[in-house]
């Protein structure tokens, strides 16, 4: 839903997402876009989800949908981590947090989440 707008302070506090164009987009309205981008709406708020339920996000600063097949994020400023646009969110989040916790604090990169990991995993 498209709750309020705000200013460029105010934007530093909120997730800038990219790739996603909106149709008639109205404040109080929900976000509509068009059929072809279905899938990369329903992929960014399946990741949302995931990141809210996890509370990870404020940890992420910015999202692309540009693709038509993956999804990305910028994590903690200096982590690009990339999805299927349809992936279980919910476990790949969890195998990024397996990920962050053995890098050190100030080691940045790219994450490839896009397939299944070479490890066996309980998730």
């Amino acid at each position: 839903k498209i709750m309020e707008q705000v200013d460029e302070s105010q934007s530093q506090m909120a997730i800038a997402v990219s790739g996603l164009e909106l149709v008639e987009p109205e404040l109080g309205d929900q976000i509509q876009v068009a059929v072809e981008n279905q899938p990369k709406l329903q992929g960014l708020l399946n990741l949302l989800g995931a990141l809210r339920d996890k509370d990870m996000l404020e940890k992420v600063s910015q999202i692309s949908c540009a693709s038509r097949t993956e999804i990305s994020m910028l994590y903690e400023g200096r982590l690009n981590v990339k999805f299927l646009i349809n992936a279980d969110f919910e476990r790949k989040i969890r195998i990024l947090e397996d990920v962050v916790a053995v890098l050190g604090d100030g080691e940045g990169g790219t994450i490839n989440l896009k397939s299944e990991p070479v490890y066996k995993s309980a998730y």
